[in-house]
């Protein structure tokens, strides 16, 4: 007997499915449901997942990972005291799961295993999720991957009919992320299904809805003379408040659910011989959760605004977070749409992947992904990959000198579409700065993708120096036509002559030419203005972080996260501390620039990020400039790291402040342009950040 399994390794919980001759049905994962958690907790004997990692957290809470999804491209974390891949982790929630389904097979192996994952991901990060599976033991050729949205619109096709050409939304509102995606039924793709428009947000989630609902309830009991419980509760020391602690959050999970169908829902609180219980009714809570369900919204419609043409059928619901009352009532308001939800949302999408195939999924790799750049990627570069180079801050690409001219524009690696999810070779690797040796016969290259209107930053190469024929030189005449003659007449004496003054002019024009040659590479490469440091003022003065310094006293320093914010605002960003190579680094992403990533970084000193730059691009870069005047140093170039991409590294003159953005590629191999960030963050001038420095140093 064959069979074929689907995996849904969701942030907060996990869910799968078995296709058996045909009949789709759920796998019961734990013992009081059909899904798990997704936690894992690695203990002195080893990991453990799902209900027992949770029961385990009280003892071991220095190994206790809740959301280990959500760690997936973030590099390695330490558990337990000991250093841990996100792979380590999806291996063993991949693995409990295999155990748990082979149970129910007779330890048949399945002759499919589907993978699903946010349509947002970057390749890097659907590459982890299939290793993590292969380490799992399932053999690699079984193994399948599709975006959950795609999933979920094969269920919804499968019960509907949908016809070719509809159109669907997946509103997928899960414990950890909401992820939005508008497909349109299309037989002939591989995977059933055309991406059309796609958003998601990284932090919005159930567990949102659970934060405020606890805080709320610590708050009541505050205000009924219950403070030193809360307190107790809020920051536990002990093992038994800490097991209370626990006890309140499982309740606080209960009654949201139950103020999905009723009125209003009691949450029991106890530690020791103190007891209470506070009542919160469907209207309070809404009201609790109003700022996140406006945030949904504005999500929903900023995907919706992206699409032309026929609007979709309906807004198909999926995680189990999508039942809250308020999140149907939200999007009936603002699209007017139908809304359908079927069977358990917390397992439409594991089903759903079984029938992908069935809606003309290809046999192996990665399905078809939006069109255009895609998510994303929301790890830090690995510090033993290529090395970032960051966005031009004032919103033009930065550019880089390479002997010969243009940048060189390689070959890098890219997405296999035969599937299997790993990386085909096109081109040899190389790291940043390392010219590439063209194929014979090989083409200019193209366009630079990282420069406006695809143009390349320093032009077009030069052409070599290699003599024409008299015949075509200026001055030579045109060619002539063949006839019967041996060979051309000798010019007349009176055309030399006439000829002279134009020789001269071009000797002129080419010394010209020259000249001014020399003078750019003199000014680009050293010979240019540096960028003019501001000065310390000496009287009573308003700080980078709005304190107030007098006379003869210094600011506070630049220095840390906050400065970094300051130093390079950034908008409409989930920022994060990230493990970059710096003193201080942090990590920006979009939901809408799924594939770029911004690094805002702080280093021990000026030698030490020029250093950064140096090591990783090679050579001494090209200047930067903000507003029209020399702010520092720039790089660019490929990097080979994961399925490839671009990358752009910024240094402020003499200062320890670097910007770095990364452009992975997409399914397809494209990538981003550095001007589609620049709406997102506008770095301070170099005036400005140095004369900050100076004043934290002027007494």
């Amino acid at each position: 007997m064959t069979w074929r399994l689907a995996i849904d390794f969701g942030t907060s919980n996990t869910a799968a499915a078995i296709d058996a001759n045909g009949v789709v049905r759920p796998v019961s994962l734990s013992d009081g449901g059909i899904t798990m958690p997704s936690a894992v907790v690695l203990t002195p004997s080893g990991f453990r997942v799902g209900d027992e990692a949770l029961n385990a957290q009280l003892r071991h809470p220095d190994g206790f990972e809740r959301t280990p999804k959500a760690l997936i491209g973030r590099g390695d974390v330490v558990l337990g005291g000991k250093i841990v891949s996100p792979e380590d982790l999806i291996t063993e929630v991949y693995s409990s799961v295999r155990e748990t389904a082979l149970r129910r097979q007779n330890n048949e192996p399945p002759r499919e295993v589907w993978l699903t994952h946010p349509v947002a991901w970057a390749p890097s990060q659907i590459e982890s999720l299939r290793k993590g599976a292969i380490a799992a033991g399932f053999r690699p050729d079984t193994i399948r991957t599709v975006s959950e949205p795609i999933a979920a619109a094969a269920h919804y096709a499968r019960n509907q009919q949908a016809a070719p050409g509809s159109r669907v939304a997946v509103f997928d509102f899960g414990g950890g992320t909401l992820d939005l995606a508008v497909l349109e039924r299309a037989p002939q793709s591989p995977v059933g299904y055309r991406v059309l428009a796609y958003g998601g947000d990284p932090v919005l989630g159930g567990r949102t809805f659970d934060a405020r609902l606890l805080d709320w309830t610590l708050d009541t009991l505050r205000s009924r003379g219950h403070q030193e419980l809360a307190d107790r509760l809020h920051q536990p020391r002990t093992m038994a408040e800490l097991r209370a602690q626990s006890a309140l959050g499982s309740a606080v999970t209960a009654a949201k659910t139950e103020l999905s169908t009723r009125p209003d829902a009691d949450i029991s609180v106890s530690l020791g011989e103190e007891d209470a219980v506070v009542t919160i009714t469907r209207g309070e809570y809404e009201r609790l959760i109003a700022g996140d369900i406006e945030r949904a919204a504005k999500l929903l419609q900023d995907v919706f605004d992206r699409v032309s043409g026929e609007r979709p059928a309906l807004v198909y619901l999926t995680g189990g977070s999508s039942r809250t009352p308020a999140i149907s009532r939200m999007i009936r308001e603002r699209t007017n749409l139908q809304i359908a939800t079927l069977d358990d949302p917390k397992l439409v999408t594991a089903e759903g992947a079984l029938y992908v195939s069935a809606a003309g999924a290809g046999r192996r790799g990665r399905p078809p992904q939006a069109p255009g750049r895609q998510q994303p990627r929301r790890g830090a570069p690995s510090p033993n990959g290529p090395r970032p180079g960051a966005q031009r801050p004032g919103g033009q690409p930065p550019t880089r000198q390479h002997s010969g001219g243009a940048r060189p524009n390689g070959p890098h690696t890219r997405p296999n579409p035969a599937g299997g999810g790993a990386p085909a070779q096109t081109g040899p690797m190389r790291q940043p700065g390392q010219r590439p040796t063209p194929a014979p016969g090989a083409r200019p290259p193209g366009p630079n993708p990282g420069s406006p209107n695809g143009q390349r930053p320093n032009g077009p190469a030069p052409r070599p120096n290699v003599p024409r024929p008299a015949s075509q030189h200026p001055g030579g005449g045109a060619p002539r036509p063949a006839d019967r003659r041996p060979a051309p007449q000798p010019a007349k004496p009176a055309t030399k002559k006439r000829n002279v003054p134009l020789i001269i002019g071009l000797v002129i024009l080419a010394l010209a030419v020259v000249v001014g040659l020399i003078w750019g590479g003199v000014a680009l490469f050293g010979g240019g203005s540096k960028p003019s440091a501001g000065s310390a003022p000496s009287g009573k003065v308003t700080c980078w972080d709005d304190s107030t310094a007098e006379a003869g006293k210094n600011c506070p320093a630049l220095t840390g996260e906050a400065a970094l914010k300051w130093i390079v605002p950034v908008d409409d960003a989930s920022c994060r501390s990230s493990n970059f190579e710096a003193k201080t680094a942090l990590e920006c992403t979009w939901y809408d620039e799924p594939y770029a990533s911004l690094h805002l970084l702080e280093f021990d000193s000026a030698d030490t990020a020029i250093a950064y730059g140096e090591n990783s691009y090679g050579g001494s870069g090209s200047e930067w400039t903000l507003d029209g005047k020399a702010s520092g140093t720039t790089w660019e170039g490929d990097f080979d790291q994961g399925s490839g991409g671009y990358s752009y590294y910024y240094v402020y003159q003499d200062l320890p402040y670097g910007i770095f953005v990364r452009f992975d590629n997409d399914s397809s191999g494209n990538h981003g342009k550095i001007e589609d960030l620049k709406r997102h963050f506008d770095p301070k001038t170099y005036r400005k950040v140095s004369t900050a420095v100076a004043v934290a140093d002027r007494a």
